[in-house]
């Protein structure tokens, strides 16, 4: 049986998809938490950043899932800490296009397991490019750093389809216990 709450987090550096992926799945209504970058650290489109949280509830199976997204500075990593207490799950956006695939792994699974370290993580790996590790080989470098770590899958966080995905896998690892 499913808990009356559920509460999942999305977390990853700035820029990998955090805030996209709960507007996505919640339908665009979202509480958000964001402040302007200074015209230095923009990155493409990427005009603000969160500083606090996103927030935002979807229903599956008819129970609701409260989302949480996590602040993606480094120097934030004890608020996103704080946010994962409690957690059913995690989903781990990273972005490939960073090139900084197994510094950002390390650096979040690390934040994880201190804040929650039996909870199931689902790796999302957004925006990979032709240099991008092989999915096989990311599922083995993901598997070899945390037993927590039960899926490892390409996903669009603009795509509410693949991070509705996400959330359905750790629904299941949480269920099996």
């Amino acid at each position: 049986m499913i808990d009356a709450q559920q509460k999942f987090v999305f977390a990853g550096n700035m820029g990998a998809g955090k805030t996209t992926a709960i507007a996505a799945i919640s339908g665009g209504d979202t509480l958000r938490m964001e402040v302007p970058l200074p015209e230095h650290e923009h990155q493409g489109d990427k005009t603000t950043t969160t500083v606090g949280f996103d927030f935002g509830i979807v229903s599956l199976g008819g129970t609701p899932l409260y989302l949480y997204g996590t602040p993606g500075q480094e120097h934030f990593h004890i608020v996103a800490g704080e946010i994962m207490t409690g957690a059913v799950g995690v989903v781990l956006l990273i972005n490939a296009a960073t090139r900084r695939i197994e510094a950002d792994l390390d650096a979040w699974i690390e934040v994880i397991h201190g804040a929650a370290a039996r909870v199931p993580v689902v790796i999302a790996v957004n925006r990979p490019e032709p240099q991008t590790p092989s999915i096989q080989d990311l599922r083995r470098q993901c598997r070899a750093r945390s037993s927590a770590i039960v899926a490892v899958q390409i996903a669009d966080p603009r795509r509410r389809i693949d991070m509705m995905s996400c959330l359905r896998v750790l629904t299941l690892a949480h269920l099996r216990g």
